[in-house]
């Protein structure tokens, strides 16, 4: 029987008692890394979770918004108010009177509606009338923007305040 002596601790161990401390040292460093591996996974599962968590979320905001700016209304400006009203991006000088329409609008609510031109080099619009309507009953508040005058060629947006805010650029244009 071969044997050493470990002369710190004045203990005597056998070949056979080495090579089971070196075995149980062994399976002890490869639960270890069997453990470590399990956390990795579990890790990695729960990262991936999260990011569908996080997918999800933000997908169902993104659906609330479009369906909170739905309900909100939407504003659009027109030549005409009847119920048939297009939508119209460019106006001619000779249009003395625009529209700006809001459709699904909420009852007893109050709109302000800012017309305004922009006057280069400034980046936001002079404003040129405003006016607040308040709606009754109906699901529709039109402003009405009149001028006596050609309008001058240029770019003119109107702002739509209620409880947001919704903006319409249109342009005049000779």
């Amino acid at each position: 029987m071969v044997s050493r002596w470990f002369s710190k601790y004045d203990v005597q161990v056998s070949a056979e008692s080495h090579s089971l401390l070196a075995r149980r040292i062994v399976g002890a460093l490869k639960n270890a890394i069997n453990n470590n591996e399990r956390k990795k996974r579990l890790m990695k599962t729960q990262r991936h979770l999260l990011t569908v968590i996080a997918v999800v979320a933000i997908v169902t905001l993104v659906c609330l918004g479009r369906l909170a700016s739905a309900q909100r209304g939407k504003a659009f400006v027109s030549r005409t108010a009847d119920a048939n009203a297009q939508a119209t991006e460019t106006f001619s000088p000779k249009d003395h009177v625009i529209y700006c329409i809001v459709e699904n609008a909420k009852p007893n609510t109050t709109y302000k509606f800012v017309w305004g031109r922009y006057e280069p080099p400034k980046t936001t619009p002079q404003t040129i009338f405003q006016e607040e309507q308040t709606n009754g009953t109906g699901n529709r508040v039109v402003s009405k923007f009149s001028s006596p005058d050609d309008l001058p060629a240029g770019d003119y947006s109107v702002n739509v305040w209620e409880g947001g805010h919704m903006r319409e650029i249109f342009a005049v244009k000779e």
